[in-house]
């Protein structure tokens, strides 16, 4: 797929196995056309990087082609490499599903820090109640109109 030929929501809904609607929809959430309806696969997955969180723009992403434009390639394997588009979808599959683990383990210990976090500004707060009250209580007990009872 040539990622900068221009097609109608429909041919490209068919071409990426996704739902003419699905795409239709899209455009009240920002997918822009050209002035005759069209739009490339790169505008599309532009707006899906854009948009990750809707369900479908994840399997499109994942349909992109391996490496994307614009990606690093220095290091990686290349095609000759690794033999065939099929294992390049999967080891792309594959690193993504790596990040992906990463990324909820950095969220989970972020959480588990911001929890932390709390409950020793918690003991804090109580310390400090409990300094200024005892300081209270010393000022009270060492103020000369109670030194002579």
């Amino acid at each position: 797929m040539d990622p900068n030929r221009r097609l109608t929501l429909s041919a490209l809904a068919k071409q990426l196995g996704v739902g003419e609607a699905t795409l239709r929809n899209w455009k009240r959430k920002g997918l822009e056309l050209d002035a005759d309806g069209l739009i490339s696969p790169s505008e599309l997955y532009a707006f899906c990087d854009t948009h990750r969180s809707l369900p479908v723009a994840r399997k499109i992403l994942d349909m992109r082609p391996w490496p994307e434009p614009g990606f690093p390639t220095a290091g990686l394997p290349t095609m000759a490499k690794i033999g065939d588009i099929d294992t390049a979808r999967a080891v792309a599959r594959a690193s993504r599903a790596a990040a992906l683990a990463t990324f909820d383990a950095l969220l989970r210990a972020a959480t588990a820090a911001e929890e932390a976090a709390r409950a020793h500004r918690e003991i804090i707060e109580r310390l400090r109640h409990a300094f200024v009250a005892s300081e209270d209580a010393f000022l009270h007990v060492t103020t000369p109109s109670t030194l002579n009872d």
